[in-house]
């Protein structure tokens, strides 16, 4: 008998396709159809029902799906009565993946209802949760065997010298479909609006004139669109614009030359036209082994890595669009006696893509050493942060329980996978040991490491006159994992993971009813300030006012 909590009024549409495009769309299980099968499903009338969906993304990894991921958010925040997919499939092909998500719907109180047969599936029935299992090993053997076919079929085009995948930029595929459906010829050819493209970047290349970063400057100031898809599979986002990354991908692929790697690194001679000659490709390999042993293939020079004047540069991006920030001098005029240092947007600078203004350095580095000097609290604010420390190590040790909780559930299922043989006693071991590790890596920090933290920080502190600019940087890399500015300055940051938990501590002191002021701590003055700085639930912080 499934129980259900009375307030669960919610259904959860899960909707994933691993490859989508015209030619598999009436081929296989696609968006529409999985939509339209939960749709019809007779026990989500009268509920909510919010949509997740996947396309493009393998079922193979639960990690790199984010639809999936706010999907369990949103599980976790209860009122859900089922999560709907086709099939079971739909939600993962990995026996690990799937005993997750199975533990996640035992701690919702809700229950998965297939669409393609309507039966629903408990995670708390252990006959439900029998045939799961079993749906599960087939699926996880499904895509392993057939994984292996595709990797030897790949293999045997690759060695007669076929492009396999999504063609390069600056080639397209074309086929000839009979009347029954079937694909009569396929075959690839250059792109007459993109081939074109790819030949004048080697030939720019070619002439050793250009870094890969100013090969990608000038192009942009031409206004020369940069030829890649914009359309990356398994979630991952293509640039809009010429960057140096962009330029080494294309200049490094020999496909382009006509010769088709293998797996092994072994190249094969393409069979299709090659958009670059023998001569204009060697040619762009010597200039490229040249800049990278001179330390030029970036456009620097070989100088120690933190040789900038710009503290911010590795953890700065702009709060417009999201882009890097790095920094830049303008040389004096007759309306600027001294140089001017700055920090741009990357997208302005090369392609004019952004309308974010720059920002003085001296108005964001004064800005970073004013939160600094927050964080870093006096001495006699020890005391509070650990009283506060001491609350959240309370909250964590409850989490932590409930970890534990998931822990022998998990380990039971582990066991039970065991039994069936879909796990070898390696990999039990290997999964018993992985569990172990994140229930004791959920316990909370202690008050020691706390103290540590403040102590360093406020070393740095004192010491920032007279550390020299290569140790203020690492200082904050160290720190810091990324800072978003806008034309006011600093307009939020983030606390890398080692360090999360100090400036909550010490957020939540600044933030009490006491205040923070001169007068009540004792604190001198100072040539920069402090602020008031407040968190979101994201962990992100921002400066108050």
């Amino acid at each position: 008998m499934v129980t259900r909590p009375t307030a669960a009024a919610t259904a959860l549409i899960y909707v994933r396709v691993s490859r989508l495009d015209d030619d598999e769309r009436e081929r296989k299980i696609s968006p529409e159809m999985q939509r339209g099968k939960a749709a019809m499903l007779r026990e989500l009338a009268g509920l909510a029902v919010e949509t997740f969906e996947d396309l493009d993304i393998s079922g193979k990894s639960a990690t790199n799906r984010p639809a999936y991921q706010r999907l369990l958010t949103r599980l976790r925040g209860g009122g859900v009565r089922y999560v709907v997919g086709y099939d079971l499939s739909r939600i993962t092909r990995s026996v690990g993946d799937q005993a997750d998500f199975f533990t996640e719907l035992e701690h919702a109180g809700a229950v998965f209802l297939e669409a393609s047969t309507g039966r629903t599936i408990d995670p708390n029935d252990e006959n439900d949760e029998l045939s799961a299992n079993v749906l599960g090993s087939v699926n996880q053997h499904y895509r392993r065997a057939l994984g292996r076919r595709v990797r030897d079929a790949l293999a045997a085009k690759v060695e007669r010298g076929e492009l396999v995948g999504p063609v390069p930029a600056g080639y397209i595929r074309r086929r000839t479909v009979l009347e029954n459906g079937k694909i009569a010829r396929n075959w690839v050819e250059a792109d007459p609006e993109k081939a074109p493209v790819v030949q004048l970047l080697f030939q720019e290349y070619a002439t050793g004139v250009y870094s890969l970063k100013g090969l990608a400057r000038a192009m942009n100031a031409r206004g020369i669109p940069q030829p890649r898809s914009t359309h990356f599979r398994n979630n991952r986002t293509a640039a809009q614009i010429w960057t140096a990354d962009v330029v080494k991908d294309i200049l490094a692929n020999p496909r382009y030359a006509g010769h088709v790697p293998g797996r092994d690194g072994t190249l094969h001679q393409g069979h299709y036209p090659a958009l670059v000659d023998d001569s204009t490709w060697a040619a762009c390999q010597r200039v490229r082994i040249r800049r990278r042993a001179a330390g030029l293939s970036f456009g620097r020079s070989r100088s120690p890595r933190w040789s900038t004047p710009y503290l911010l540069s590795s953890v700065l991006r702009c709060s417009r669009c999201g882009s890097t920030m790095s920094g830049e001098t303008r040389r004096p005029d007759r309306t600027h006696p001294q140089p001017r240092q700055h920090y741009t947007c990357y997208r302005r600078r090369t392609a004019q893509a952004c309308d974010a203004p720059f920002v003085a350095q001296t108005i964001l580095e004064t800005q970073l050493l004013q939160i600094l000097r927050t964080v870093s609290a006096p001495a006699g604010f020890f005391e509070s942060i650990e009283a506060d420390a001491r609350g959240l190590a309370g909250l964590a040790t409850a989490r932590a329980k409930l970890s534990r909780r998931q822990f022998d559930e998990r380990l039971k299922r582990l066991t039970f996978m065991l039994e069936l043989g879909d796990l070898s006693p390696e990999d039990y071991l290997s999964r018993r040991d992985a569990l172990q590790a994140l229930v004791s890596a959920g316990q909370p920090a202690g008050s020691s490491t706390l103290e540590g933290q403040q102590k360093a920080l406020a070393g740095f502190i004192d010491a920032w006159p007279e550390m020299t600019i290569e140790e203020r940087k690492r200082v904050v890399a160290a720190v810091f994992q990324e800072i978003r500015a806008n034309e006011d300055g600093i307009s939020r940051f983030l606390p890398r993971d080692d360090w999360k938990r100090f400036v909550t501590a010490v957020v939540g002191v600044l933030s009490a009813p006491r205040g923070v002021t001169e007068r009540k701590t004792g604190l001198k003055a100072l040539d920069v300030e402090t602020v008031q700085l407040l968190q979101d639930s994201r962990g992100w912080l921002r400066l108050a006012g």
